[in-house]
């Protein structure tokens, strides 16, 4: 293979993983965008007069916390393979 065509093809390889780059961080900020709208969605249930009893605050506030955890998700998952939690 020539000098210019292994050129080329380092050329296009670092474009790629630009615009993967690119994709990924547009992918994380949609999926902050989910996972911020269930954290407010859900914020009712931790207040001091929320009509949960204790037991029922402490699921919310377990999946809460997961759902807080999301972007450190381990094996590559984020943001392109996310295990959501289970709302109680």
């Amino acid at each position: 293979m020539s000098s210019r065509v292994r050129q080329a093809f380092q050329a296009a390889a670092g474009h790629e993983a630009t615009y993967q780059s690119g994709l990924d961080a547009a992918r994380a900020i949609q999926e902050r965008t989910t996972r911020d709208a269930l954290l407010a969605s859900s914020d009712w249930t931790q207040m001091n007069d929320s009509p949960l009893a204790n037991d029922e605050k402490t699921a919310w506030s377990t999946y809460r916390q997961q759902l807080r955890e999301i972007p450190q998700q381990q094996s590559g998952q984020w943001p392109n393979d996310i295990s959501w939690p289970t709302q109680p």
